[in-house]
């Protein structure tokens, strides 16, 4: 058997692997990766306090992991706003550019960067989440009871799985768009504004956010769907803006 092809295969890993590794360093070298996702935290952080606050005033018994999952619908607006930065930072100064030439095969380096912002984003999103689960934890000081260990764990890292997912999507918008404040304004308006709007009817399930709560939330919401149809529906989403910008990055000039 020829060693050709075993060397040829090796050097095709080898070369995806540092592929990744570039896209990893581009990414950890932005400073606005650094700023958004700090403020990310921050601003989970925040919402968790003030929602904790006010259902340690409330009368009755409480479930401490739902107080604390509450901020999370809110505080990933960060997150999506961290894959939209990433994704178009590739367009400033033309960027793009000098990565083509590095890297020509442009399915190739689009799987990469996916990658990569996937090995960066599950960190954030697991602070943000444990940042959240504590900052509540720390305000109710005991009062409402968190589930068993299991469903604790559970629940944290399907809610993490879902923000890395949901930066991948954000990320996928960033890219078909080019531009920063066009993408990261319309997902932000879809989380604060539209999302509530859409929540009492029928077909609001078949929205990524809100399919997500059966993901983060110990005790699901009325009507909403089972966990496996929860994480297709995400898991759609996501897939449906990441294709398409595969797709239209290898067709179009830059």
């Amino acid at each position: 058997m020829s060693a050709a092809p075993a060397l040829a295969q090796r050097t095709a890993a080898a070369s995806f692997v540092d592929a990744v590794r570039a896209e990893m360093s581009k990414i950890l070298t932005l400073p606005a990766t650094w700023l958004t996702a700090g403020g990310t935290v921050a601003l989970s952080a925040l919402l968790a306090f003030f929602l904790a606050s006010q259902a340690a005033e409330s009368s009755g018994s409480l479930d401490s992991l739902d107080v604390a999952m509450a901020a999370l619908p809110y505080g990933q607006a960060g997150l999506f706003v961290l894959g939209v930065v990433i994704a178009t930072s590739e367009y400033v100064g033309g960027q793009i550019r000098t990565t083509l030439v590095a890297m020509p095969r442009r399915v190739a380096q689009r799987l990469a960067a996916t990658v990569a912002l996937v090995l960066v984003a599950l960190p954030a999103a697991l602070v943000t989440v444990l940042v959240t689960v504590g900052t509540s934890a720390l305000v109710l000081d005991g009062r409402g009871a968190f589930p068993d260990a299991a469903t604790v764990t559970r629940t944290l890292v399907s809610a993490s799985v879902y923000l890395v997912l949901m930066v991948v999507f954000s990320a996928a918008i960033g890219f078909l768009t080019k531009r920063a404040l066009p993408a990261a304004g319309a997902l932000v308006l879809y989380l604060v504004v539209a999302s509530p709007i859409l929540l009492g009817h029928s077909f609001s399930v078949y929205l990524p956010d809100i399919a997500g709560y059966t993901l983060w939330f110990s005790t699901a919401p009325e009507n909403a769907p089972p966990a496996p149809v929860a994480w297709l529906i995400v898991l759609g989403w996501t897939l449906a803006a990441l294709v398409p910008s595969i797709v239209v990055y290898r067709r179009r000039d830059v």
